[in-house]
C-alpha cells in the first residue's frame, strides 16, 4: 500500500507574524504582497499566503487564513489578522496588543502574567522578527517611528469555547500559539510509528541509554543537560508514555532516562499512560491529598486544590516550602513508568522546571 504523505500546517503565531509583515510592507511601500516569507524559530522560513489587505485611515489590516495541514484543530480556517499603525513619536518602539478574539490572561500560573494578551513568547518573537525583516526589505535599518501591532481573530471568542482557555482564565478569545511555527501532521497511529522508528534507529546506532522526552522544549533542555549524548539517543514520545516505555524496555537499551515538565509529571503520577488533555486532566485533588500529608494548613491545601493550572500549583508548593510534595509526585510518576516496562531495566526520571533546571531526579 502506498504511504500517504501528511501535509504540515502552520500555527496561529506564524499567521500573526505573516499578517504583520504584509501590513507593514503595505504601509511602507504602498504595494500589496500576495505572499510573504516568515522566519521560523528553527532557522528556516515559510512562505505564507496573504488573503487580503485593507487600507484604513492611518493603518493597514492584513489577513491570513490559518491552515492546520492534516492535523487541524478548531482554529483551522480561521482568519488571523494584524492591524499595523505607524505612530510618529520619539519612542520608536514596537507595541503589541491583542484585539478582538485574542484572549486576555486573567489568572496567574501561565507563561505570561495577568493582564497580558494571550500571545505566547515565541509568536511575539516571530512578530518582532517579521517587523525587522520588513524594515530591512525596504531599506530601513531602524524604526523611524513606533509600530503599533494589534492581533485580531474575528471568530476568536467563539472558537475559544472549544479550547481550554476559559478554564485557564483566558477570556474573550483564543491564544496565539506555537513553538516551532509549524503544525506536525500526526495521527495517533502515525505518531506511535514514529516513536517506534526512532527507538529502532537508536538501537541500530548502538545507543545503550535512551532519552524519552515529552516534547520539543524538554528535548532541547535534556540535550543541554546531556551534551555528550548523541542526537539519535533522544526520542520525543509526546503523550504516548506507556507505549514508549514498553518499546524502550523491549529493545536492547540498558537504561531509560525520562524528562518531563510538571504537568505531564502529575499525569504520569496519576497513572495515565496517555497524557493528552482529551484523555485526562491534571488531578488537583491528588496534589491536595499529597499536600495534606505534610501540612495541616487548610489555606495552602485549598489553594493547591483550586489552582487553575499545574504551573500555579507548582509555584504554590515552592513558595510554601513543600518540596517534599513535588518529590512525591515525581516518585509516583517513576513508579508508574517502571510498571510499563516489559523487563526489569533501570529508569531515571527527571522533573524539569520551566527554565530547564532539574527539580527532581529519581532513579529506580
Amino acid at each position: 500500500m502506498k504511504k500517504v504523505k501528511l501535509r504540515w500546517g502552520y500555527t496561529t503565531g506564524t499567521c500573526a507574524a505573516a499578517a504583520t509583515k504584509a501590513a507593514l510592507l503595505k504601509l511602507i511601500t504602498g504595494g500589496v504582497h500576495e505572499k510573504v516569507d516568515v522566519s521560523l524559530p528553527g532557522g528556516k522560513s515559510l512562505q505564507i499566503k496573504i488573503e487580503r489587505t485593507e487600507c484604513l485611515k492611518k493603518s493597514v489590516i492584513a489577513t491570513v487564513i490559518k491552515d492546520g495541514g492534516d492535523d487541524p484543530d478548531c482554529t483551522h480556517g480561521a482568519e488571523i489578522q494584524s492591524r499595523v499603525t505607524l505612530v510618529d513619536d520619539a519612542k520608536k518602539e514596537v507595541v503589541l496588543t491583542g484585539g478582538q478574539g485574542v484572549g486576555l490572561i486573567t489568572k496567574p500560573g501561565l507563561v505570561l502574567p495577568p493582564g497580558e494578551p494571550a500571545i505566547n513568547p515565541v509568536p511575539r518573537q516571530m512578530i518582532r522578527q517579521a517587523i525587522n525583516e520588513a524594515l530591512v526589505n525596504t531599506g530601513n535599518d531602524v524604526l523611524a517611528s513606533s509600530v503599533h501591532v494589534e492581533i485580531i481573530v474575528p471568530r476568536g471568542e467563539e472558537l475559544s469555547k472549544e479550547t481550554l482557555n476559559p478554564r485557564l482564565g483566558i477570556i474573550g478569545g483564543i491564544s496565539i500559539l506555537g513553538t516551532t511555527g509549524l503544525v506536525k501532521p500526526f495521527s495517533h497511529g502515525a505518531y506511535r510509528a514514529t516513536i517506534y522508528t526512532a527507538l529502532k534507529v537508536a538501537q541500530a546506532s548502538g545507543i545503550k541509554q535512551i532519552f524519552l522526552v515529552t516534547g520539543s522544549t524538554t528535548d532541547k533542555f535534556s540535550r543541554q543537560l546531556n551534551p555528550s549524548a548523541p542526537e539519535v539517543a533522544f526520542c520525543q514520545m509526546g503523550d504516548y508514555v506507556k507505549f514508549s516505555m514498553e518499546w524502550a524496555s523491549k529493545l536492547d537499551f540498558i537504561r531509560i532516562c525520562v524528562y518531563a515538565f510538571w504537568g505531564k509529571t502529575i499525569k504520569m503520577a496519576q497513572g495515565l499512560g496517555q497524557t493528552h488533555a482529551s484523555i485526562g486532566a491534571v488531578d488537583f485533588d491528588l496534589l491536595a491529598r499529597l499536600t495534606q500529608n505534610v501540612t495541616n494548613d487548610a489555606k495552602i491545601i485549598s489553594s493547591i486544590k483550586t489552582a487553575n493550572t499545574a504551573r500555579l500549583a507548582l509555584e504554590l508548593l515552592k513558595e510554601n516550602g513543600l518540596r517534599s510534595v513535588i518529590r512525591e509526585v515525581a516518585v509516583l510518576a517513576l513508579k508508574n513508568l517502571k510498571s510499563y516496562t516489559i523487563k526489569n531495566i533501570p529508569v531515571c526520571f527527571n522533573l524539569l522546571d520551566y527554565d530547564g533546571t532539574v527539580l527532581e531526579r529519581i532513579e529506580h
